[in-house]
């Protein structure tokens, strides 16, 4: 092992020990030998996710366009058939390297199902490092932002965005147009991506849409057909299908996650579980929010007292199982990330596939569940599957590896050459996609 390897590691054990463990156990791998093992490596004891969790999926899908009736149930249920989603991605184009890589790793093994469910957290606001305010794109200063949104936008929730129209595009063109003038990019450069944004962002289909997380979500599909053929990726909004499964789950008073947030003793011990935990919420000084956030003109305010049955924020909520099923339902509450996972890992059964923060947080969700339910059944429920993170590509393209990209490519720059070219992806070390990814692990860690 190299010394870059064992100095890393090292300095991962400091921040983020679940990831630090995770390296080791894999540093002897390739990537086409991890990415099978994300789908082979779980077998939940029950394999089949809730009719209610496919219903929800389907109506997303179908507001796309992208089928209908009980041929799109069958195609939703074959995708979580292996009981494991992709669950790294914020709600934005798949324009940051992250983003893209993420997904070619999830299948440049031999393992990965035909149609790949990728959650997608919408319920971030607009400024965060997926840039979903516009799109992202390689330039002579590094990743250069296209503003689809004005800066206005930067707190409101994604989830809560307009669609954009044929208006915000001409003014993303007018931006490329200036890069190009200033030599950030070349002519040639600019009618690629002038190209991409007619085919992607302008087309009928995605401007029929009405509400900006579904624009996204369509993008992407077609993004991934082009530079991921082979492969069906379905790019479900968290929004859709999250606070409609807890509701339901409040109101059905033998579920687990009724009792975990009804009972008073159950829902204390979660709460003081997590207390701390990067993700949650702090109880002193008062950080991030309990259990579930309160939305005002489209943003988040946090909930940082419980008195009673009530949490305190700028307004206040009741902790009632029909209370807190309207409100969801009405959005003026969305559950926090450690209700979402809980539910989708412990009440679906699903192994979450994320990123280099997520091996650690979730690890602490299933810990402080085991403690406030006593459910031993979950135990075991893999936690340490991470899909973002790991630099697929090398810094750089070399004569003897000539990838289709390099670490730091936006998806917008690798889809004007082509498909990405897996197969030579496959025999590529984790232990040098980690090193080549240190300044973001340590970063985001």
């Amino acid at each position: 092992m190299s010394d870059a390897w064992q100095e890393l590691v090292a300095q991962l054990q400091q921040c983020n020990p679940p990831l630090a463990r995770h390296c080791r156990n894999w540093q002897g791998a390739n990537l086409a030998d991890y990415s099978n093992f994300l789908w082979h490596g779980w077998q939940p004891q029950k394999q089949t996710v809730s009719e209610a969790l496919v219903n929800l999926i389907s109506q997303s899908q179908q507001k796309l366009g992208l089928g209908t009736g009980e041929s799109l149930k069958e195609k939703v249920a074959a995708a979580l058939d292996k009981s494991v989603v992709l669950s790294a991605h914020h709600t934005a184009s798949l324009s940051h390297p992250i983003a893209i890589q993420t997904l070619a790793l999830a299948v440049v093994g031999s393992a990965a199902p035909a149609v790949i469910p990728v959650f997608s957290t919408d319920w971030v606001p607009m400024d965060n490092l997926f840039h979903p305010r516009g799109f992202l794109i390689n330039s002579q200063s590094g990743l250069t932002a296209i503003n689809l949104f004005a800066k206005s936008s930067n707190k409101t929730l994604v989830a809560n965005m307009p669609a954009f129209t044929q208006a915000e595009i001409d003014k993303a063109k007018q931006q490329l147009h200036k890069c190009q003038r200033n030599g950030e990019i070349t002519r040639t450069e600019l009618d690629q991506l002038l190209t991409l944004l007619t085919v992607y962002y302008a087309d009928p289909n995605v401007l029929a849409l009405q509400h900006y997380k579904d624009q996204c979500a369509l993008i992407n599909h077609k993004l991934c057909q082009s530079l991921l053929p082979g492969h069906d990726f379905l790019f479900i909004n968290i929004s859709e299908v999250a606070s409609e499964l807890l509701a339901q789950a409040l109101m059905d008073n033998q579920s687990e996650f009724a009792q975990l947030v009804l009972n008073n003793k159950l829902r204390t011990e979660f709460i003081h579980a997590l207390n701390g935990v990067a993700g949650a919420w702090r109880l002193e000084p008062p950080q991030g929010s309990l259990l579930f956030w309160q939305v005002q003109a489209g943003r988040m305010l946090p909930f940082q007292q419980l008195q009673g049955n009530r949490l305190i924020g700028q307004s206040e909520q009741s902790l009632e199982a029909e209370a807190l099923a309207d409100a969801l339902r009405a959005g003026t509450i969305i559950p926090t990330m450690p209700l979402t996972f809980a539910l989708l890992m412990f009440s679906e059964h699903l192994a979450c596939a994320g990123g280099m923060r997520q091996i650690a947080y979730n690890d602490a969700i299933k810990q402080a569940f085991l403690r406030a339910t006593g459910n031993q059944a979950v135990a075991n429920h893999p936690v340490d599957m991470m899909v973002a993170g790991p630099a697929l590509f090398p810094k750089e393209e070399t004569l003897a590896n000539p990838l289709a990209g390099h670490s730091g490519e936006s998806a917008f720059n690798l889809a004007t050459k082509g498909k990405i070219a897996l197969p030579r992806l496959q025999t590529r070390s984790f232990q040098q996609a980690i090193i080549d990814a240190a300044d973001s692990l340590l970063a985001l860690s």
